[in-house]
């Protein structure tokens, strides 16, 4: 493991860190060495589906390494209409290039797994969420030539079109995890909405966190205030998140009606965990000894 991926994936930097770190690192080597890589709005707002995928579900996967790659994978991503030849090898650039600055492997090959252009074989399973929310991001977000899906319009996309021949492990799972978002409101006054106004976590991400933010640090720091937020009201509405899981089935046989908005849409076998990862657990906890501790100050306490 090189230099550079022991430092961002050491354990005590959170993926808001990671964030900024790429970000920086993205202006250092542009000035110093007129060296590009990809990230941008987009890069940002995929990586937090993918956090609350991981989170929400308990998918049993590591993962830092994921929000990693999340961050790192379109390193070598082109934004440029007139190189659309580059859709088909920049994820295989890219691993190209972060296995020359030191990233072991296999991160690397997770990272080439994002899309199925290179032919990949023997894919890593966690490629699979990659792909998952590189599709599902890229439809919800708007382009200068059609307005950004729903996600109920984008999740039946990629089932019907985008993925339809492809064995992605995580994609009932993922559709479940969208259904079960879309039931949830939450309020963005932290973003100067009104008081009172409900919206959906996707809707807010969007709006609120990604289009409304001047740069790159102003979403970081909106992406703090929405994991906040988010973690909060899943912990307060006690939902125990529904986790599909193949190799159990067997094991689980439980049919549970997830009460889709999509028609037609088959029962899951499932099994029940626990909401949320060690990681958000320990992160809401400090948040509230800390208001406590806040709250015993201005008490005299």
């Amino acid at each position: 493991m090189g230099e550079f991926q022991t430092y961002i994936m050491d354990e005590d930097k959170n993926l808001v860190t990671k964030m900024d770190i790429i970000r920086r690192l993205q202006n250092l080597l542009f000035e110093k060495r007129g060296e590009s890589i990809f990230f941008d709005k987009s890069v940002i707002f995929k990586t937090e589906i993918a956090r609350m995928f991981i989170d929400y579900m308990n998918i049993d996967v590591d993962r830092d390494l994921v929000l990693t790659a999340c961050l790192l994978c379109n390193c070598k991503k082109v934004d440029n209409a007139q190189k659309l030849g580059r859709v088909k090898t920049y994820a295989k650039e890219g691993a190209d290039y972060l296995l020359n600055i030191g990233f072991d492997p296999r991160f690397c090959k997770i990272c080439e797994g994002v899309n199925r252009y290179s032919g990949l074989k023997d894919r890593e399973q966690e490629s699979d969420i990659l792909e998952l929310v590189d599709h599902f991001g890229g439809m919800l977000l708007d382009r200068p030539e059609r307005a950004g899906f729903s996600p109920e319009e984008a999740i039946i996309q990629m089932e019907r079109d985008n993925l339809k021949d492809v064995d992605n492990k995580y994609l009932n799972t993922f559709h479940t995890f969208v259904d079960k978002m879309q039931q949830i409101q939450i309020q963005p006054s932290f973003y100067g909405e009104k008081i009172g106004i409900l919206k959906q976590p996707f809707s807010i991400l969007k709006k609120n966190v990604c289009d409304d933010a001047k740069d790159l640090a102003d979403m970081i720091k909106r992406i703090k205030d929405y994991e906040i937020t988010l973690d909060e009201k899943m912990q307060e509405l006690e939902i125990q998140p529904i986790f599909q899981a193949e190799e159990n089935a067997q094991k689980n046989n439980i049919k549970v009606n997830t009460n889709s908005n999509t028609k037609n849409r088959k029962n899951i076998q499932v099994e029940s965990r626990s909401l949320f990862t060690k990681e958000t657990v320990e992160r809401i906890s400090h948040l509230n000894t800390n208001d406590s501790k806040e709250e015993n100050l201005e008490r005299g306490a």
